[in-house]
């Protein structure tokens, strides 16, 4: 699964992707994906602003992959609430880390009641723009002077204290920070909910081909397969591959005409047999009721010749799944499941 993260904050980066620590993820960040720039984080809520700039990731990568975005408050309860979702603009729009932090430290000089709550609020969108929302909530208390260097972007990791620890941010490590943070515990929800909806889960992608069987007089035709680099030296069956944005009949029909230049209709066509092969093909037999033309070898770089062999004499060199299916449709079996490796 492929995810954006609409951030240019390395601090905020590390953590989240540590939490996001798993295979099937690949996470990239605005900058890793290619994206310049970044959303105007002008809402009145946290909300607001999470989704505005997840809204920025989505529309600037076209609508093809999943986009998450947070927004962090930092609620002062001496401070009225302050400065509640401008934390991270609180000295100015253009203020340095180390200026906000200055800037906090002056706020509360003289002030007892040095309490605060940190919250996150993440907002995550689908590539067709649908919104889930997960918070997460941390109390703590505003130290008079900073213990260590804040880390990058992060005003206050120097300064504050989570309830149940004597650690600021900055001193622990990012599985500690994690394991307690507002944002540890919104974006383990995102997990959570990837996990509960089955969107981690590797789907299978098939491809799939469609084969057509010309049976005259009980004979069929079979093509000597020749230089393509796969079961060359064996005797196939006129086929292709579904190309994008084509029906399964209209491959058919395209793939005859180039490779044995004869025309059929759609009317001319009855199901023969599917085919799943463990090489994670889908595999669609057709037989032509009739046809117009006589069939001639159109492709002679990947084919050496064409021959019509008895249904009841079908010779030893032939691709094993292809016979497989042959022997199927003979017998009336609909469906069968190849697990030998060609």
């Amino acid at each position: 699964m492929n995810i954006i993260l609409s951030t240019t904050n390395p601090s905020k980066a590390e953590q989240i992707k540590a939490i996001f620590n798993n295979p099937r993820i690949t996470m990239q960040t605005l900058k890793e994906a290619g994206i310049e720039g970044e959303a105007v984080e002008d809402g009145e809520t946290l909300e607001e602003n999470a989704h505005k700039k997840a809204l920025y990731a989505l529309e600037h990568s076209g609508g093809k992959f999943w986009v998450m975005a947070d927004d962090t408050g930092l609620f002062i309860k001496s401070l009225n609430g302050e400065p509640g979702i401008r934390a991270a603009r609180w000295a100015g729009e253009t203020a340095t880390t180390e200026e906000t932090k200055q800037y906090c430290i002056k706020r509360l000089e003289g002030v007892t009641d040095r309490s605060a709550v940190f919250e996150t609020v993440v907002v995550l969108l689908s590539p067709k723009g649908e919104k889930y929302t997960f918070s997460g909530k941390v109390n703590g208390r505003l130290l008079e002077s900073p213990r260590t260097e804040s880390q990058p972007k992060m005003p206050y990791s120097s300064l504050f204290v989570p309830e149940g620890t004597n650690k600021v941010w900055a001193e622990m490590t990012v599985d500690e920070e994690n394991a307690i943070s507002h944002r540890g515990k919104a974006f383990r929800q995102v997990v959570e909910f990837l996990e509960k909806n089955n969107l981690l889960v590797e789907r299978l992608k098939l491809r799939v081909a469609v084969y057509i069987l010309l049976i005259k007089e009980g004979k069929i035709l079979l093509s000597h397969r020749f230089n393509t680099g796969w079961q060359d030296g064996n005797y196939g069956l006129p086929a292709g591959h579904l190309e994008l944005n084509e029906t399964i009949i209209e491959a058919l029909l395209r793939e005859i005409d180039e490779e044995i230049g004869i025309t059929l209709k759609q009317e001319d066509i009855i199901f023969a047999h599917t085919m799943h092969r463990k090489s994670n093909y889908m595999d669609l037999f057709f037989v032509a009721k009739s046809w117009v033309g006589e069939p001639h070898n159109m492709e002679p770089d990947k084919c050496d010749g064409l021959q019509w062999f008895s249904l009841d004499n079908l010779p030893d060199n032939m691709v094993p799944s292809v016979k497989s299916a042959i022997q199927n449709y003979q017998n009336g079996i609909p469906f069968s499941d190849f697990q030998l490796e060609e």
